[in-house]
């Protein structure tokens, strides 16, 4: 089994590095990425593999950010985790650099 490492930084920049499972996604659930910040990037340049688990992520990013009121963009998305989001009709929803 894989392991899911988040960095998140004072200033909005986030990293998510290894791999998206239904295994590693709760390691991740429960940290505050949004505080004390306005704006928010992930970079998920550091993701080696992704399942669905990755899109029910962002989905969840993207509500709390809008619970807050927070800019949030995605960056450096996996090809793969881009075509379930195409496939789920998310890629329209979802802020994808």
């Amino acid at each position: 089994m894989g392991k899911l490492n988040l960095a998140v930084a004072g200033d909005g920049a986030v990293s998510i590095s290894g791999e998206i499972t239904f295994f590693t996604v709760n390691d991740v659930l429960s940290v505050d990425i949004f505080a004390g910040c306005s704006d928010v990037k992930i970079n998920f340049s550091g993701v080696t593999h992704s399942d669905s688990s990755g899109l029910a992520l962002m989905v969840h990013w993207l509500r709390a950010a809008k619970e807050r009121e927070v800019s949030l963009t995605f960056e450096a998305i996996p090809e793969k985790l881009k075509a379930l989001a195409m496939v789920s009709s998310l890629d329209d929803v979802l802020p994808l650099a």
